[in-house]
């Protein structure tokens, strides 16, 4: 729970009160207590490996946890807020950053880092993802030309003419 301790001292100097400070430790003390009991997990495992478990699957669990409590729906939202907050410190406090921003339905965070080895596999992602963005706009334009010819030669057939 050493990143815990690292966590309450990045609360405070971002000037976040001392009963802000204390509920979200307490908040993320809970999801510990959490990925200790549904993962069989040691405090040492979940601390040296808590960026696996900061994922949308991971966080829909505990919510799905937390709704089966006697807890208001308003501490339940405070701990999803305290969550998001410690997984943005975590990713700042490993040098990481996600890639993939679309829904993650594996469960797992792909992290990217922060030298020049991480910038240069963003700049070929980056490519990547325009390449198939212009294959993709490509085939619409020869699925529109071929859809266009079909409706031609089917008005031919019928005996009729297409603007």
């Amino acid at each position: 729970m050493n990143l815990l301790n690292k966590y309450r001292n990045h609360l405070r100097e971002q000037n976040v009160s001392k009963t802000t400070i204390r509920n979200y430790v307490s908040d993320i003390r809970q999801y510990y207590n959490f990925l200790l009991d549904s993962e069989g997990l040691t405090p040492t495992a979940v601390d040296d490996n808590i960026v696996d478990y900061l994922n949308p699957s991971s966080h829909r669990s505990y919510e799905h946890y937390l709704k089966q409590g006697d807890l208001s729906p308003s501490t339940i939202r405070r701990r999803q807020v305290a969550l998001a907050n410690f997984t943005n410190f975590i990713l700042h406090f490993k040098g990481a950053e996600v890639i993939n921003d679309t829904p993650n339905t594996s469960g797992q965070v792909q992290l990217l880092g922060s030298g020049f080895a991480g910038l240069l596999l963003a700049g070929l992602i980056l490519i990547l993802l325009v390449g198939v963005a212009i294959g993709i706009n490509q085939g619409r334009s020869m699925l529109a030309y071929e859809l266009k010819a079909e409706i031609s030669t089917l008005g031919q057939v019928a005996g009729t003419t297409n603007p």
